[in-house]
């Protein structure tokens, strides 16, 4: 892992609130296949394993195309739905969910039925998800590496009151009486394990994880995904992934090194709370190293496939030799089931996780406040009116000429024209502060008026979290299925959930399930619509899949406006659907 600043460095030497995490389970350090040392040689770690580097990445299958804005359903044949058909659906479905734990048995993701909700904000900061707390201890911080930096000596106390106080046993309870089976729990590697150089903070985060999965299990039967959301040097460029601009996890013998470390700790874990039945493990979450086409095919490059497909494998082995009943959870990198499954034989014991958003934001920590509105004369970045068209010039006050079939906006190549908006106001994996990329893999930065010709990158300021890059033939949209003159509007989203979620099953091979997904728009939110938005996909991920997870337990996001009525809290809070009367234990008013 590289190393940080000579600040960053010194907090974590010298912070007295720094604690070593607990371990739990001192015969669990008898097993064999422990990673106790550091590698920085490849071989060597995956040799103590009994692997080697994995190098088939151009075997993977078809991808689905998600085109950046996290929906993969296509929304073309849905254009003459009538708002009110859309909004108010009237069926009601008596869903059989299946426990979450059933004594001492394991779970068969093929047969088991989720009805989730994601722990974010807990262990894991986004500060899209509590305004007022990031205002108060580090409003001009944007991810929890610069937040923990900032805070130095202080950050221990402040970030453990949080783990003490954001997730209750008194709100498990309430997510059982809404019919919650399943919990999803984000983490950094942080509350694993300590990595030199690295701000996020090492202490007690295992001890507020086991009260809160121990009372969820034995108290309400539920089935807990532990998630590596963070993977040291960054896994995606964006907050959640370790810190906004890094993407240094792979190809990293010593990042893989500590992440194995990580594996190994959240197996002491599990088998300490002497519910090895009730976990799922998630090594990886939302895997990106060209974070500038975040949430699109060219995301992942094919070694990156091969990083990763190398660190699964282990893991595998890892979790093999606890109990292989144990699955691991795939995280699909928005590529779908059938591009990942050539790579794992049919017995494996693995699922596989999709992502869906609405809204545009499909990555955690994706700084809200982005306008990347990209149509016919629509402009791009910060400040620099760009005409996007054949022949067109690109960035006010420069020359650079887009030609026919490169811009970004371009007729139906790049599934973008006038009517046709990715992502505005929300962040279409833009970064904070950064416009979007348009045309032949550019990439604009936030208020650079450069020339934009195809091949150019202009990255003004981006460091971090530049997640957008609209590329001429990538279909903004297009592969995804959104077509141009459609936006994400909220009374299309129910139409085509219920005939499209069968999409993400793939071939079958593996089990799918839907990981994060979202029921906020890119406009026409009502709050009368939420309740059919979201049973629609309850019940819809439900019939066809492995069921599905509620992106965000909490959000207090009041002051961040959405495209209608309400705040962004109204729809991304899983309190604020509870309270609201929207997620209950019944599943009525769905569209399907």
């Amino acid at each position: 892992m590289r190393a940080s600043t000579v600040a960053t460095a010194a907090l974590v030497a010298g912070s007295t609130q720094v604690q070593a995490a607990p371990t739990f389970g001192l015969a669990f350090g008898l097993l064999k296949g422990l990673t106790t040392t550091v590698h920085a040689d490849i071989n060597l770690l995956l040799g103590s394993l009994g692997l080697g580097v994995q190098t088939n990445a151009n075997v993977h299958g078809q991808a689905i195309g998600f085109g950046g804005v996290g929906c993969p359903f296509s929304l073309a044949n849905q254009a003459a739905v009538s708002v009110n058909a859309g909004l108010h659906g009237g069926l009601s479905h008596n869903i059989g969910w299946t426990a979450g734990v059933n004594g001492g048995a394991f779970i068969n993701w093929r047969n088991f039925k989720a009805n989730g909700v994601t722990l974010s904000g807990w262990l894991v900061q986004d500060k899209s998800l509590d305004v007022d707390w990031w205002n108060k201890y580090g409003s001009d911080c944007d991810d929890e590496w610069s937040l923990t930096a900032k805070l130095g000596a202080q950050a221990g106390a402040i970030l453990e009151a949080r783990y003490a106080s954001y997730i209750t046993t008194s709100y498990i309870d309430a997510l059982a009486a809404a019919g919650i089976n399943l919990l999803r729990i984000p983490t950094h590697y942080a509350a694993w394990v300590s990595v030199p150089g690295s701000a996020l903070y090492h202490g007690n985060q295992q001890a507020y994880l086991k009260t809160i999965c121990q009372y969820a299990i034995e108290r309400h039967g539920m089935h807990i995904v532990i998630g590596l959301d963070s993977l040291p040097g960054g896994v995606n460029g964006l907050a959640a992934g370790e810190r906004i601009g890094a993407t240094a996890w792979f190809n990293s013998a010593e990042n893989l090194s500590y992440s194995f470390q990580a594996i190994d700790a959240i197996l002491g874990f599990i088998s300490a709370t002497g519910h090895v039945n009730a976990f799922t493990i998630s090594p990886i979450n939302e895997p990106c190293d060209v974070t500038a086409q975040f949430a699109t095919q060219g995301g992942l490059s094919l070694g990156a496939t091969n990083f990763i497909n190398t660190y699964v494998q282990g893991v595998l082995k890892k979790i093999g030799q606890i109990d292989a009943r144990i699955p691991c959870m795939v995280q699909d990198a928005f590529l779908g089931h059938d591009y990942w499954a050539p790579f794992f034989s049919v017995g494996a014991n693995i699922v596989i996780d999709s992502h869906v958003s609405f809204s545009g934001a499909v990555g955690a920590g994706i700084s809200a406040g982005i306008g990347a509105g990209i149509d016919a004369a629509a402009n791009v970045g910060a400040g620099v009116n760009a005409g996007v068209n054949a022949g067109a010039n690109v960035a006010a006050g420069v020359g650079a000429k887009v030609g026919a079939g490169v811009g970004a906006g371009v007729g139906a190549a790049a599934g973008v024209d006038a009517g046709a908006k990715v992502g505005a106001g929300v962040g279409a994996g833009v970064g904070a502060g950064v416009g979007a990329g348009v045309d032949a893999g550019a990439k604009v930065g936030a208020g650079v008026g450069a020339g934009v010709d195809a091949g150019a990158k202009v990255g003004a300021g981006v460091g971090a979290g530049v997640n957008a890059g609209v590329k001429a033939g990538a279909n903004t949209g297009a592969n995804a299925g959104v077509s141009a003159n459609v936006n994400l509007s909220a009374h299309l989203i129910a139409p085509s959930v219920c005939k499209q979620a069968s999409l993400l099953k793939g071939s079958g091979k593996f089990p799918v399930f839907v990981g994060s997904y979202g029921i906020q728009a890119q406009e026409g939110n009502t709050l009368s619509g939420r309740k059919t938005i979201y049973n629609t996909q309850k019940y819809a991920y439900a019939q066809n899949l492995s069921g599905g997870c509620f992106s965000h337990a909490k959000a207090n996001s009041n002051t961040i406006a959405v495209a209608g009525e309400g705040s962004a809290s109204d729809y991304n809070s899983f309190q604020s659907l509870m309270s609201a009367n929207v997620a209950t234990k019944n599943t009525d008013s769905c569209y399907c």
